[in-house]
């Protein structure tokens, strides 16, 4: 099956099997978890649709006192840019794709090297950190820069035995799902061309 139609199959799926309490299971494991404690610097997408809900997550960074830092878009050409989130949600303002990023004039970017963790989305994950997403690739480009841990929240039922993999498709260090954590496996990999 090539992305394209994995990605149409994933997003309905999800639509139609939204678990809060999981969502919410996820998201108490990543604050207990050492990844989140020695963090100063959290970089966190900022869910929309049927993602796992990471509104409250970015609350709870700013009131543990820690650096909130979310991803904005760069189109043309495409690239993440970190930029860091003082005041949650009046720093924000939604995007042309519906996703809250920090307003044009708040933009101050960041060099990834302050990052101490990042929280990468993903629509269904294989067991060894390989992740199928909306396709823009941004990820892709933005994890080999990185020298910090990088981390998914999935359910468990989007872990699937394979995915459709490229030669640039980037692993993510760890999965945390509503049954606890999973430190990606390096398991070797065959990429379809």
């Amino acid at each position: 099956m090539n992305k394209k139609t994995l990605r149409e199959k994933i997003l309905t799926y999800r639509a139609t099997h939204l678990d809060p309490q999981s969502d919410q299971q996820i998201i108490q494991y990543f604050l207990e978890s050492d990844l989140y404690k020695n963090a100063n610097w959290v970089m966190l997408y900022l869910s929309f649709g049927s993602e796992i809900d990471t509104i409250s997550l970015a609350k709870q960074i700013l009131k543990d006192h820690k650096h909130l830092v979310v991803p904005v878009c760069h189109h043309t050409p495409p690239y993440l840019l970190p930029c860091e989130v003082q005041h949650f949600p009046d720093d924000l303002e939604k995007s042309t794709y519906g996703i809250l990023e920090v307003k044009a004039a708040l933009r101050q970017p960041l060099a990834v090297d302050t990052l101490d963790c990042v929280v990468v989305p993903g629509m269904a994950f294989t067991a060894t950190g390989y992740r199928i997403g909306f396709g823009g690739g941004y990820y892709d480009r933005f994890l080999p820069t990185l020298n910090c841990p990088t981390v998914s929240f999935v359910r468990s039922d989007f872990i699937l035995p394979s995915l459709p993999l490229e030669a640039h498709d980037m692993p993510v260090d760890y999965l945390i799902t509503e049954n606890g954590f999973l430190e990606a496996s390096s398991v070797e990999v065959t990429h379809e061309h």
